[in-house]
Parts: C-alpha cells; structure tokens; sequence
C-alpha cells in the first residue's frame, strides 16, 4: 500500500501537449521498416538468387485504390 502511493504522489503534476508534432504519413512509416518497391525486391532477389523470377506479364482485371501497398 505504501508503494502505490508513492507512485501515485510522483504522477500528480499537469501535462502539456506541445503542438508541434508532424505526423507521417503511412508511406513514410512503411519505408522506415524497411519497404521496398516492386522493383527493388525483384531486383534483390536477381541480385541473391542469380535467377529470374517470372512475375504474371499484366495485372488481373481489378480496380486498385492503392498504389503503395
């Protein structure tokens, strides 16, 4: 019982949120992890492999709303 408040006594002070913050976008997000483009990975698995991957030759009849996905 002693320990919860002491806790509890540190926290009691007021918070402020600064304005300041940028927020990324999910594309911004997505390359910080460590995305790669279509390209890039067919050009890596080239580059490990020392093989051709055959990818389908055109896109199937669907309409995309995404273009980083």
């Amino acid at each position: 019982m002693y320990l919860y408040t002491v806790i509890c006594g540190v926290y009691n002070g007021k918070v402020y949120a600064t304005s300041n913050c940028q927020f990324r976008t999910i594309e911004e997000s997505y390359l910080e992890i460590g995305y790669k483009s279509v390209d890039e990975a067919l050009r890596d698995f080239k580059h490990h492999y020392k093989q051709d991957l055959q990818l389908p030759l055109r896109l199937p009849p669907v309409v995309y709303t995404h273009v980083f996905a």
